[in-house]
């Protein structure tokens, strides 16, 4: 599992992966068919956490539902990728 200091790490990655695809214009929302693969994998991995009905990832500290939606937001331990 990661320190509280690596999380803040993949939250700044995928922040600023985000900015960087708005100001390019890229598109920021994965598909609904990726989302329901990743949402897939995430719901059977063993670092999914819930608290109080939320399913985080013990991983980067990540709210799984907001995580697996964005194109260019990947899984820390590589179960599945960025959206192409």
């Amino acid at each position: 599992m990661s320190s509280f200091i690596d999380k803040l790490g993949y939250a700044k990655e995928s922040l600023t992966d985000l900015a960087s695809d708005i100001v390019n214009g890229k598109e920021i929302d994965a598909s609904e068919e990726t989302v329901k693969n990743r949402k897939e994998i995430c719901n059977n991995c063993d670092q999914q956490k819930i608290i109080a009905k939320l399913k985080l990832c013990k991983e980067c500290g990540c709210l799984i539902d907001v995580k697996t939606k964005g194109a260019s937001f990947h899984c820390p331990i590589n179960k599945w990728l960025a959206q192409s």
